[in-house]
């Protein structure tokens, strides 16, 4: 029986086909073997669970679930199992706990339509979640939103543009980086984002690896005190965006046809995934 390897995903597009559901398979698709996927999604649920051990979710425990699928509990998709868990809240000894009942390999934080200059209730219950999770030594990889979330955790500043950035632009990769590995400087990212990171505290903890020419902070690397290197990533670019994903996102209605022409089908994307998986696929399970 081959091995697996459990994943946690904070699925802030639970309500996408496109971005959100074939996003999350484009993320654990790039592990060449079984994975076993916890989808949290602290935006839907009535309150956060001060639980310590994985608790399977049901659609009775979510507020507005307005998805173009169907609610599933859980699901097998090819190599993938997808199923809904609760994502807990509580103190730093009990996120602990769930860390280590949870065995995960890896957490991923997805892009979202919620924004932090316009705060919710559940934003800071997910960065103390994610600050406990990357100080257990969970590999952390954040997606837009969720390279936003991270810069914040540990001090950033978010700033809303005055318009969105929809399209394909060449990054520029700063600091010789795993997650960059194999690839040349000034290859094309997908970008679709309002907010940027405009800034990081001096002397912080987490460090700019590669910029755009439109925002500042196209990747960020996380370091401990004494200045080594930790797995926790963030990007601003969106490496899940397949032409299938945009394809579905246009049959959706959620982009135009004309619009999506922006996103250029060849793009470091896939590339940075395969790397992620690679430095986190240490801890299958037999």
């Amino acid at each position: 029986m081959p091995g697996s390897i459990n994943i946690a995903m904070i699925d802030l597009l639970a309500e996408f086909g496109s971005f959100g559901h074939l996003g999350n398979l484009e993320v654990f698709e790039a592990y060449d073997c079984e994975v076993n996927a916890l989808l949290l999604t602290p935006q839907y649920q009535h309150e956060t669970q001060e639980n310590t051990r994985v608790t399977n979710l049901e659609k009775t425990d979510l507020t507005h679930w307005n998805s173009d699928r169907e609610f599933h509990q859980e699901e097998k998709i090819g190599n993938v199992t997808l199923k809904r868990v609760f994502m807990p809240n509580g103190n730093k000894e009990d996120l602990f706990q769930w860390f280590k009942h949870a065995n995960l390999a890896a957490l991923v934080c997805s892009g979202s339509k919620s924004n932090l200059s316009m705060p919710e209730k559940w934003h800071d219950e997910l960065i103390e979640f994610i600050k406990c999770g990357i100080q257990y030594s969970i590999p952390y990889l954040g997606i837009c939103f969720g390279h936003q979330l991270l810069c914040k955790a540990y001090g950033g500043l978010i700033e809303r543009g005055e318009e969105k950035s929809e399209g394909t632009w060449p990054i520029s990769i700063i600091s010789n980086d795993e997650i960059f590995s194999g690839l040349d400087q000034n290859l094309d990212a997908i970008f679709t984002h309002q907010e940027h990171v405009m800034k990081l505290p001096n002397k912080s903890c987490i460090q700019k690896i590669a910029t755009a020419k439109h925002t500042p902070y196209a990747s960020v690397r996380v370091f401990d005190e004494s200045g080594e290197k930790l797995p926790a990533w963030g990007i601003q670019f969106h490496p899940e965006s397949s032409s299938k994903v945009i394809q579905k996102s246009v049959q959706d209605g959620h982009e135009d046809s004309s619009r999506a022409k922006v996103f250029k089908e060849n793009h470091i994307g896939s590339a940075v995934l395969k790397n992620f998986a690679l430095l986190t696929s240490s801890q299958i399970v037999e």
